[in-house]
C-alpha cells in the first residue's frame, strides 16, 4: 500500500530485497551509475548503512565512493 511517504530500509521488506538486488546489478555491470539512480539510491539507504548484507554494504560503500 502507497502510504505517500517516502520508502526507507526495513519499512517494506520487498522494496529492501529490490534495492539490494539492484545494487547487486550495478556492481556486475562495473559501468558507471546514471547521476539520478544513483541519487535515488543512496536517499533510499541514507546517511546510515542498514541492516542489509555484508556484500550490499561493500557495494553501497563502492557506489557512495563513485565519482561518475
Amino acid at each position: 500500500m502507497d502510504t505517500g511517504k517516502p520508502v526507507r530500509p526495513g519499512d517494506y521488506r520487498l522494496a529492501d530485497s529490490a534495492y539490494e538486488h539492484l545494487l547487486e546489478k550495478l556492481a556486475e555491470r562495473k559501468e558507471p551509475v546514471p547521476d539520478d539512480l544513483k541519487a535515488n539510491i543512496l536517499e533510499f539507504y541514507g546517511a546510515t548503512t542498514p541492516v542489509v548484507s555484508e556484500k550490499a554494504i561493500k557495494e553501497l560503500a563502492a557506489l557512495r565512493a563513485a565519482g561518475n
